[in-house]
């Protein structure tokens, strides 16, 4: 990659470096994809956590919500 600039901060975008795709790298198709799964974790967090504590004050086991699918959303949400 001869013509790369590797100190500049467009060249963190490693798959628009290799694909070679001009223009900004913040609206590439890997960035939109990295900023939908992590607003979809947030929104799996916030629900996750509104299940949990309302089971917590009831004094019961948390069985509704995400927590009726999976073991552990607010995991899965951080990952």
């Amino acid at each position: 990659y001869p013509g790369i600039d590797f100190l500049s901060h467009d060249a963190g975008h490693l798959p628009e470096m290799i694909f070679g795709w001009q223009g900004n790298p913040h609206l590439g198709p890997f960035h939109i994809a990295s900023d939908i799964l992590i607003f979809g974790g947030f929104l799996m967090l916030s629900s996750a956590w509104r299940v949990l504590y309302k089971a917590q004050q009831e004094h019961r086991l948390a069985t509704t919500g995400l927590y009726a699918r999976m073991r552990h959303p607010q995991y899965v949400a951080f990952i």
